[in-house]
This record gives structure tokens, C-alpha cells and sequence, in this order.
């Protein structure tokens, strides 16, 4: 994602899909995942640093991979 607001202070469409959506992401598996999006590569790294990146092309298919990997070894996550 991009360094912040556009020109005025405005974000363009895209950069406001991607904030939202990696906010989205971070909510739903910040205590799990660190989670980032860069030139458009969505990438999560588990926080136990068990397994390697995590990447999708879109939000939608990061957290796809996200549940696929958390099926098949949940991390273990600080208790509440």
C-alpha cells in the first residue's frame, strides 16, 4: 500500500480497498499473523514463525490461505 493520503489528502479508490480490507485482515488475524500489502502482493507470516510467506494477489485469496494454514495448525494466540 502506499505511504499514506494522495495529493489533498485524499486516498484513491484502490488505496481505500486496500486499507480497508488490510484492516479487515489485521482485525480478524493480527493476533495470529502479521499481515502487510505491498505493490498489490498480499503476504502473512504466522506470528509463532512456524512455515514460511503466505501471499495472495488479493485480500480475498491471502485469507483463503490464511484458514487453509490455521485449519491445518492454528497458532496459538495470548490469552484474553
Amino acid at each position: 500500500m502506499g505511504s499514506g493520503p494522495g495529493p489533498g489528502g485524499a486516498r484513491s479508490a484502490q488505496e481505500a480497498y486496500e486499507w480497508n480490507a488490510l484492516e479487515a485482515l489485521q482485525w480478524h488475524w493480527g493476533e495470529a499473523y502479521t499481515i502487510t500489502v505491498t505493490g498489490g502482493l498480499w503476504r502473512a507470516w504466522r506470528l509463532d514463525r512456524i512455515g514460511g510467506v503466505l501471499e495472495g494477489d488479493t485480500p480475498e485469496e491471502l485469507r483463503q490461505q490464511i484458514l487453509d494454514d490455521y485449519r491445518t495448525r492454528p497458532v496459538a494466540r495470548p490469552p484474553r
